[in-house]
């Protein structure tokens, strides 16, 4: 009986891996959750506000990050589900491909479901003696467009304008769409 559990566990986790469709795709969008990343010894402590901010561990997702990372999502042909990820010392160079610095704050706004390849980062610099355009430069060079298992993005790019980089990995079409709406921004 245990030899039958392990085989069929086991198909089921292959089965898993075996998907072509690289494109992500789900029927709504919601408003995004916002968390952080769990560690063993973190509790997450989410609350909303009346105007329906989510506030995570006391800390707010910075309002411009928030409105970039939708008008995004919002340009693509098919809506994804997606979840905001307030980037710390600790998950910021597993999210960034760079070493956290002081002076940048970020989230990750990534679908729900993981076993889609796709992966959307903004940083908001604000510390006028970090060079964005190098930074962005750093990022993609050093991004791995196989970081999770069993699936790769296609496409990746890191972009700097304004005292924002936005880095998304994901396919081709995704990326342009991404990059063409986030360089048509005004940000100011």
């Amino acid at each position: 009986m245990k030899k039958i559990f392990i085989l069929a566990l086991s198909l089921l986790l292959l089965a898993g891996c075996s998907t072509n469709d690289k494109t992500p795709t789900t029927t709504q969008t919601p408003t995004p959750e916002t968390t952080t990343p769990a560690t063993d010894d973190a509790v997450i402590d989410r609350n909303t506000t009346d105007d329906g901010i989510v506030i995570v561990n006391g800390d707010k997702v910075d309002e411009q990050l928030e409105l970039i990372a939708k008008e995004l999502y919002a340009a693509l042909p098919e809506q994804m589900n997606y979840v905001f990820y307030i980037l710390d010392e600790a998950s910021f160079e597993s999210y960034a491909f760079v070493p956290y610095q002081e002076g940048i704050e970020g989230v990750s706004a990534d679908p729900m479901i993981t076993s889609i390849p796709h992966s959307l980062v903004l940083l908001k610099i604000t510390d006028s003696d970090i060079d964005g355009k190098e930074l962005a430069k750093q990022i993609e060079e050093n991004a791995d467009l196989n970081k999770w298992i069993c699936v790769s993005a296609d496409a990746k790019k890191a972009i700097y304008k304004d005292g924002y980089i936005m880095f998304v990995m994901s396919d081709k079409d995704t990326v342009d769409t991404f990059t063409k709406t986030f360089e048509s921004m005004d940000l100011q």
